[in-house]
């Protein structure tokens, strides 16, 4: 073979890196989809024993409490504190709930009514016969109510069986977590040693850092964000007096989450309606809440993540939606996790 047939044969930089990348890509899929449910809980294990760490070292030297012992404190503490905040959150969520239930046959009602009064509106304007748009509209409740009814019992008695297993299976992962965060502090110096006296050590550390670091940032600044977004919508909606303040404040701090979605869904077109409707101070305040969420998430998302994932609005979208179709729900979050994970793992190698 001529040294021009091999030259010829020779990939050029941008198929090296193109190969590469797609490389990069496939291996990223193939893990999210085989083998992270089967590590998650230890990965969560890990970050756990990470966390609660510090706090177990100084309770060793100063209080000559067993590291072990002192992890299990701590996780202790925050498990009853966590439980706590969800328990008086809990406790709100059914109460409003509850009262929602009560007063659900009298928003049905008015409901009713403003459907009456739209349907007269139409047959006076349209010269039709008197009842008979009321009528059909009636025919077409009933029959929708009819097939949700028919619906849903026989999905909620199908799937009874898979909820119960489902919450078997989440209580066992969560116990099989604890269990390993435990062991992960306790064996901190074996992992730390089995990692630096491997003989793929190098290559452990090219890809385990920039997945490490992405993965924070990513998810540590989203939760943050969350929990903030969620407390400034119960505290508007508590301040103009909701009822339901703590459900609707959960449910749109949710929304915001979600790609296409934000705050100003459910936000803009209430405060136009209280507006239309002479409520100024209610309307203002639900568009201020609006601003500042909008505000809070643009500035910490710069702020938590910097300049670690450099991601723009249009690119988060789009990796979200992949993520939604190839992985689902949990694909919303998946995706730009994975995409900034091959990002981070291309840049290294390419380094490299």
């Amino acid at each position: 073979m001529s040294e021009r047939q091999v030259a010829g044969m020779r990939l050029s930089g941008k198929q090296k890196r193109a190969f590469r990348f797609i490389g990069i890509t496939a291996a990223v899929y193939l893990s999210f989809r085989f083998l992270l449910p089967l590590v998650i809980p230890f990965l969560l294990a890990y970050w756990i024993g990470l966390a609660v760490t510090p706090s177990a070292k100084w309770m060793k030297e100063h209080l000559r409490i067993p590291e072990v012992a002192g992890a299990v404190i701590m996780m202790l503490l925050a498990g009853i504190i966590l439980a706590g905040v969800c328990f008086l959150l809990g406790e709100q969520l059914v109460q409003q709930l509850s009262r929602l239930a009560e007063r659900l046959p009298g928003y049905l009602d008015t409901a009713q009514r403003w459907l009456e009064g739209c349907c007269r509106s139409a047959e006076r304007f349209f010269h039709l016969e008197d009842g008979l748009l009321l009528q059909k509209a009636g025919q077409m409740l009933q029959n929708a109510g009819e097939q949700l009814q028919s619906t849903i019992m026989p999905m909620v008695m199908e799937n009874s069986v898979s909820i119960v297993v489902w919450v078997i299976e989440v209580t066992t992962v969560l116990a099989i977590t604890i269990m390993a965060a435990v062991l992960s502090v306790k064996e901190r110096e074996g992992i730390r040693k089995l990692k630096e006296e491997s003989m793929y050590s190098r290559e452990i550390q090219m890809v385990c850092k920039p997945v490490a670091r992405v993965g924070q940032a990513y998810l540590r600044s989203q939760a943050i964000i969350l929990v903030i977004i969620i407390a400034i919508c119960i505290t508007g909606l508590f301040l103009i007096g909701n009822t339901y303040s703590v459900v609707l404040g959960i449910l749109i701090g949710l929304l915001d989450a979600l790609p296409l979605f934000g705050t100003g869904t459910v936000l803009i077109p209430w405060a136009l309606i209280l507006l239309v409707t002479g409520n100024f101070y209610q309307a203002a305040v639900l568009l201020t809440v609006y601003l500042v969420c909008y505000f809070i998430r643009e500035i910490l998302e710069a702020k938590l993540m910097g300049k670690r994932t450099g991601m723009t609005p249009l690119e988060t979208m789009l990796v979200m939606y992949v993520g939604l179709r190839l992985f689902g729900l949990i694909g919303l979050f998946l995706g730009p996790i994975g995409w900034l994970l091959i990002k981070e793992i291309d840049k290294t190698l390419k380094v490299a």
